[in-house]
């Protein structure tokens, strides 16, 4: 399905996770249901940051950074989400973040290698492509409680 707000972007990027992601991710990684596969989730946005003028991370006024990824200059708030087949998922925080109006569009994205997650390490190049930004409300309209009781949204 194609959303009304869909923007079509389809740029690759090939990076190299440096010593403070890795060491970011591990910190992060027992927080996750994924573990480190979750915490390596967070490298594209984390490169997007350090790349691209017109992003920064977001803070909420207490310094809290959980309702959403990103402050982008173009599109608002935007959070990152894993392309999926079954839908990229919208998680318990993501959804109160679109709730309470926070983010605004949702920035979907894969790993270049058919989208298959290999550890991050180091110094170790990867790609990922940015897919489209889709309206955050937009997605949450059109999601779905999958079997497992995950909430994702199908891009197209």
């Amino acid at each position: 399905m194609h959303l009304n707000t869909f923007t079509e972007i389809s740029e690759s990027f090939m990076a190299v996770p440096d010593k403070d992601f890795i060491k970011e991710r591990d910190k992060k990684a027992p927080k996750y249901n994924a573990g480190s596969r979750g915490a390596d989730a967070e490298f594209p946005e984390w490169h997007q940051i350090q790349i691209d003028p017109l992003q920064e991370k977001y803070f909420d006024e207490n310094g809290k950074v959980y309702d959403a990824d990103v402050i982008h200059k173009t599109h608002g708030i935007c959070e990152y989400k894993q392309y999926a087949k079954d839908g990229f998922q919208l998680s318990k925080n993501t959804v109160e973040s679109i709730q309470k109006k926070i983010a605004k569009k949702i920035i979907v994205w894969r790993w270049s290698n058919n989208n298959r997650w290999d550890p991050l390490e180091e110094g170790k190049s990867v790609g990922y492509e940015i897919m489209g930004i889709v309206d955050a409300q937009e997605a949450y309209d059109n999601s779905y409680v999958d079997k497992h009781g995950a909430r994702r949204c199908k891009l197209f």
